[in-house]
């Protein structure tokens, strides 16, 4: 059997474990904004360093942050995330193109 992810595991995430987050509907985002809001802050706001086309450094989160839908992208920006990628369809390949 293979592990499950849940809430529980949120507690356990790192910024050298998680990469993405992804939010699939408005309702995801809604159920994670109680609970876990206070889990996956942290990892939202991590941030590297990373030279830009100027030569100078400027703050990029870790933890990148994925919508599927323009919805889900606005349920999120009301708890104050801006999504870093948003799949216009509810598809693998479009999600793949949105976080490339």
């Amino acid at each position: 059997s293979s592990p499950e992810a849940g809430p529980e595991k949120l507690t356990q995430a790192t910024p050298a474990t998680v990469t993405w987050l992804v939010f699939f509907s408005p309702s995801g985002v809604s159920f994670s904004s109680t609970p876990l809001l206070s889990r996956i802050t942290p990892l939202l706001a991590a941030s590297s360093t990373t030279p830009n086309d100027n030569a100078t450094s400027r703050p990029q989160r870790i933890v990148k942050v994925a919508a599927i839908g323009k919805t889900t992208a606005e349920a999120l920006q009301t708890l104050g995330i801006a999504a870093d990628a948003v799949a216009t369809k509810p598809s693998p390949e479009s999600l793949l193109e949105a976080l490339s």
